[in-house]
């Protein structure tokens, strides 16, 4: 018993001096850029005194540091994701665009369209890609059950407030924002601060509510508020963030179609006639839905921050600080945010009633709050923050402090009705989606054709909607197909369209770099470039062996640079490391050090997101939790490891391009491994993968 006192003592003060270590080591991890090893200028040194500081160090080791290379590398990664979604989304507008048109011609006579809900159970299950910039324009819609409630997303606005359990801390990262090139250009002239929001864990609340203020013929409305889970929503506005950048808005949930009599929207079609589409039924949520994403390519999303006065010069009781939401991070310990807050602002000025009709962002700087005194809250402008920061660059934030999100009142079911009328079939080809992206983006033959006909069109306007469903996207597909046929016998490269004049001579040296290398490996048949860039080219081709068998293959060519040979280097021997150490990673078929030519198998994988509950379960994450440990055993951590994971239809995991330099921590390694993963299923890989941390 008189021992015991002493020995707690003691047990206490190893376990500080052991967090003491822990944070100083994330603090140099965190000075660094993950994508390239750059040492970031403005890393901030942390603070050992303050106790909120260190609940979030957690936080700079996720941090990327700001660097050219980094942004150039993240902005290739979000243009082909965005390329991506919209190929797979013409693929399913195309399906129901099909059955739109065939329904039109045999109800030829009728004013309503009706249309089995077979196929809207099909609409459901597919890939959406929304542009609330490009679509939109010609949709009406209204609901069915007495309300008079208009479809129309722009006529509904949409608030999130969450209210913090405890304190966040608020840095001036940058007083003056020097970079505006992925802000709209109706603010580009102004100036920004960047300003970052850590909030540990801590104070998390555990939920939020949302709102809807609705316009109707006579006046707005309010909805009934509803509650919405924190990490949830942040979960899924990170993860979009992330693939998507700062245009995105964001991910509908897909839904079994509803069978009551009132869950019903009629909508009219650009000839007039009107179709009734079913809405969704939120309590049956679908498992086997792709991914629908809402982007603003215009346009960043607003951030408000409402908290207890700071300024003593303030007469008000709140203080609000309002920005455009420029990054998302989130992890097990904690959620950060990264705002561009104008420096000088009068948000009285720019405040203008919300609704269908007025101008979007890109063109007409405006916003839908009021800043009457009368409401108890004066708004904080970047000046007044760094300012009132100078001392140490930073302000705490108390517990209470509400975290208002507002956006676009974007229903699920308002943008299922949209997409059945072919709202956003034109907006998805105008995102880029022609036959060399959709294949540069790894979508199937049948997305490529139905891009390729729509693309060809889209010149026509308006027409091309239409145009995709009918006898033509057939003819089409054919002619492109045979096209590329006579293409390919010529020696032509698929994929290779589009490229400007040194790309495309780039492109060709690295192709007959990689014909050479494997001249007397095998015969190279049906070539076509998947990617290049940043000295690397990626081809997909078959290969047929000189001793017999052919099999599908990735060839990667790596210019002759110093930098880029070392990847080359790094990348062979995480392979091999991995082949030793028993994780799944493709094979390597040919590795020519001296041309700089890497070929591996092509795994069949398909969309995390196809697999079944009971292969996540019983596959996927025992799998991938033993495997992660073994990484994590041998210090193989690289910071984008999510964007490296692939699966295979029956679930099993595999680990591409590892040949990055092990950055990460294990808690912020799992942490972003998560993010690979269905959300459902994230927090069992999380608790299996505890023993490692």
């Amino acid at each position: 018993y008189e021992v015991a006192p002493q020995f707690i003592s003691l047990l206490s003060l190893i376990v500080t001096m052991i967090v003491a270590r822990c944070a100083r080591s994330c603090c140099d991890r965190a000075s660094r850029c993950f994508t390239c090893g750059t040492r970031a200028t403005d890393a901030q040194p942390q603070s050992a005194g303050d106790p909120l500081l260190a609940q979030a160090a957690w936080i700079e080791q996720v941090q990327v540091a700001d660097c050219p290379r980094s942004r150039r590398q993240r902005q290739e990664a979000i243009d082909a994701a965005l390329k991506q979604q919209a190929a797979m989304a013409v693929e399913t507008y195309a399906r129901f665009a099909e059955v739109r048109a065939e329904a039109e011609a045999i109800q030829s006579g009728s004013h309503r369209l009706t249309i089995a809900n077979c196929h809207f159970e099909d609409l459901r299950r597919g890939h959406w890609f929304i542009d609330l910039d490009r679509d939109f324009e010609q949709f009406e819609g209204r609901v069915m059950d007495g309300s008079d409630t208009t479809a129309h997303p722009k006529a509904h606005l949409r608030t999130l407030d969450f209210i913090l359990q405890g304190e966040a801390l608020l840095e001036v990262v940058d007083r003056i924002v020097g970079d505006l090139q992925h802000v709209p250009d109706s603010i580009k002239s102004r100036t920004f601060a960047r300003v970052r929001l850590s909030v540990p864990c801590s104070s998390f609340p555990t939920f939020g509510s949302s709102r809807f203020l609705s316009s109707h013929a006579d006046g707005p409305r309010l909805a009934v508020p509803v509650p919405i889970k924190f990490s949830e929503y942040w979960g899924k506005k990170a993860k979009g963030y992330e693939k998507y950048g700062p245009s995105f808005v964001q991910f509908l949930d897909s839904f079994e179609v509803s069978c009551h009599d009132q869950d019903r929207i009629e909508v009219t079609l650009p000839g007039g006639k009107k179709m009734v589409t079913p809405m969704s039924d939120k309590t049956r949520r679908r498992t086997d839905g792709g991914e629908k994403v809402v982007i603003r390519s215009r346009n960043l999303q607003r951030q408000k921050l409402v908290f207890q006065k700071q300024a003593e010069s303030s007469s008000l009781l709140f203080e609000a600080l309002d920005g455009y939401l420029e990054n998302v991070v989130l992890s097990m310990s904690g959620l950060q945010l990264s705002l561009l807050v104008p420096f000088d602002d009068d948000v009285s000025n720019c405040s203008f009633p919300f609704g269908p009709d007025h101008a979007s962002p890109d063109k007409f700087h405006h916003h839908h709050n009021t800043y009457s005194r009368i409401f108890h809250v004066v708004p904080m402008t970047g000046r007044q923050l760094t300012g009132l920061a100078q001392a140490g660059g930073r302000i705490t934030v108390p517990a209470g402090t509400v975290m208002e999100h507002t956006l676009v009142g974007l229903l699920e079911v308002g943008a299922a009705a949209a997409v059945a009328a072919g709202v956003g079939e034109a907006a998805a080809i105008a995102a880029g989606v022609g036959e060399a992206a959709a294949v540069a983006a790894g979508v199937g033959e049948a997305a490529v054709g139905a891009a390729g006909e729509v693309a060809a069109d889209g010149a026509a306007g308006a027409a091309a909607a239409e145009a995709v469903a009918g006898d033509a996207a057939v003819d089409a597909a054919a002619d492109g197909a045979a096209a590329a046929a006579e293409a390919g016998d010529e020696g032509a490269l698929a994929g290779a369209e589009g490229l400007d004049v040194e790309e495309a001579a780039f492109v060709a040296e690295q192709h007959e770099t990689l014909l050479g290398s494997l001249e007397e490996v095998g015969e190279v048949r049906d070539i076509s470039l998947v990617q290049t860039n940043e000295g690397k080219t990626v081809f997909k081709f078959t290969l047929e062996a000189a001793e017999g068998g052919e099999r599908q293959a990735f060839g990667k060519v790596f210019e002759d640079s110093a930098p880029v040979r070392e990847l080359l280097r790094q990348e062979v021997e995480a392979s091999e490391t991995m082949s030793n150490i028993g994780v799944n990673t493709p094979e390597i078929l040919h590795f020519d050090e001296e041309a700089g030519v890497l070929v591996t198998e092509a795994v069949d994988t398909v969309p995390v997101e196809q697999l079944s509950e009971e292969t996540l379960e019983n596959t996927t994450i025992p799998e991938l939790t033993e495997q992660a440990g073994r990484l994590i055993e041998n210090n193989m951590m690289p910071s984008d490891c999510a964007n490296n994971i692939l699966f295979d239809s029956n679930g099993h995991p595999q680990f591409i391009d590892w040949g990055q330099e092990s950055v990460l921590s294990r808690r912020a390694f799992v942490s972003t491994l998560s993010q690979a993963l269905p959300e459902q299923v994230r927090m069992a890989f999380i608790n299996g993968m505890r023993g490692f941390l």
